[in-house]
């Protein structure tokens, strides 16, 4: 019995700071990812280029631009959120925090390119790829753990 509970007790202690890598070198960002540490909050949409604080909400009460190809997992966060692009090409959406992400223009999901992680240290979670024309886009967010997310969208 007694196995069992320190067991339960090592799965819910944290990560030790051994595990969490270590920051005393100046992070470098990829290219037009600079404006990372300077967010603004995102009051009328994404504008590239710019880092932006969102707010989320609960899945169950969003009004998707276009239904999700996979239905959010319950009880976890996200957004709908207007983009404008301007000039076409490959651009990079940055996220803070794990989740699901899709560009929809015209009701139809645009197909999303590389994935990676973000440099280590820099507080950006994933990088998702996508192809876009000019045009404005819906940027739909789902399965995020939290209700803030930080997000940049730059040219690549």
């Amino acid at each position: 019995m007694i196995l069992w509970w320190a067991a339960l007790a090592m799965e819910a202690a944290p990560p030790s700071a051994s595990a969490l890598p270590l920051c005393s070198e100046a992070v470098v960002l990829p290219a037009g990812m600079e404006g990372w540490a300077r967010p603004v909050p995102a009051t009328r949409g994404i504008v590239a280029g710019t880092a932006a604080d969102l707010m989320l909400v609960d899945v169950v009460d969003l009004r998707w631009a276009t239904p999700p190809v996979r239905a959010p997992i319950g009880g976890t966060y996200g957004a709908v959120v207007a983009v404008t692009i301007w000039r076409a090409g490959v651009y990079r959406l940055a996220t803070s925090a794990r989740a699901s992400v899709a560009m929809v223009k015209d009701g139809r999901p645009v197909e999303a390119g590389a994935a990676s992680e973000g440099p280590p240290c820099s507080g950006i979670r994933q990088i998702v790829d996508f192809n876009l024309k000019p045009g404005t886009y819906a940027l739909q967010l789902s399965d995020a753990a939290g209700p803030e997310l930080t997000l940049l969208l730059a040219a690549r």
